[in-house]
């Protein structure tokens, strides 16, 4: 549905945001259900003498938008600009009009490594925030050939890094190989991997703990932040051939914008 309008059955509203004043934003925002945004915008938004045009997307997102980010030219600091511009803490989040005093999860997203790697749903986390239905439709498993990962709360995360397999590291599938050396720098690979998060969602209403049991809390627990109400998506794919990460894009929205429309006071929870 249209946000701030009459329903749209069959119709989802997907806008990119290119415009270059504040009113045009606004307008397309007004427009949307959910943007997709390049990392290279979201970092010039995130200056503070840009704070005049960013704060049109920030009022989407703090009013129940979605905001998608994808990296098009992977900028290195953006967990910086998408704290700067989405954190409650930040200045950005004390001008809005619809801020509060909850207390919802904080955004801790930071940039973590380009990648070519295998990217694996993860079971516990962010999945738990989407609709069942279509959770179970999302592909297990997609290779992003340079992507950018995130270090992010396991509560966030969608698709994670897998590691290096044995194959890939150049050593035999099965058994140890004659080279000790490798086996040892191998072992400490896996000792000491951290899987970056490929795609993540942040919805601040969610429990503020960052366990790694990734459960909502209850609606009336007082861990819920009432304020910001948008959601947070971050598809680290930034190559331009097909690696399924546009299908995990189109689940991931389509699953929030259904969720945030079920949520609205007499809404059905009926598709």
């Amino acid at each position: 549905p249209r946000r701030g309008g009459d329903p749209m059955p069959s119709r989802r509203v997907l806008g990119a945001a290119s415009a270059c004043d504040a009113r045009a934003h606004r307008a397309l925002y007004d427009a949307c259900a959910a943007v997709v945004l390049g990392d290279s915008l979201v970092t010039l938004l995130a200056e503070d003498h840009n704070r005049e045009l960013a704060e049109p997307l920030v009022d989407f997102y703090r009013s129940g938008g979605i905001v998608v980010v994808i990296p098009d030219v992977g900028a290195y600091d953006i967990g910086t600009a998408l704290a700067n511009l989405f954190s409650e803490s930040s200045a950005f989040g004390e001008a809005s009009a619809s801020s509060s005093s909850s207390s919802g999860r904080l955004l801790t997203w930071r940039f973590s490594a380009t990648a070519d790697c295998r990217c694996v749903l993860r079971e516990r986390g962010a999945p738990r925030l989407l609709a069942a239905t279509t959770s179970s439709e999302l592909p297990r498993e997609f290779r992003v050939r340079k992507g950018h990962m995130l270090l992010a709360p396991e509560a966030d995360v969608v698709y994670a890094e897998a590691p290096m397999s044995r194959t890939e590291a150049g050593l035999p599938e099965e058994g140890p190989s004659d080279d000790d050396e490798e086996e040892a720098e191998y072992a400490n690979y896996l000792a000491h991997f951290r899987p970056g998060a490929a795609v993540a969602v942040h919805d601040p209403r969610s429990s503020s703990s960052s366990s790694s049991s990734g459960v909502e809390a209850d609606d009336d627990d007082e861990t819920v932040g009432r304020s910001p109400r948008g959601r947070l998506v971050w598809i680290g794919d930034y190559t331009t051939e097909d690696t399924r990460a546009r299908a995990v894009l189109a689940g991931i929205v389509t699953a929030l914008d259904h969720r945030g429309a079920s949520e609205q006071p007499g809404s059905s929870s009926e598709s």
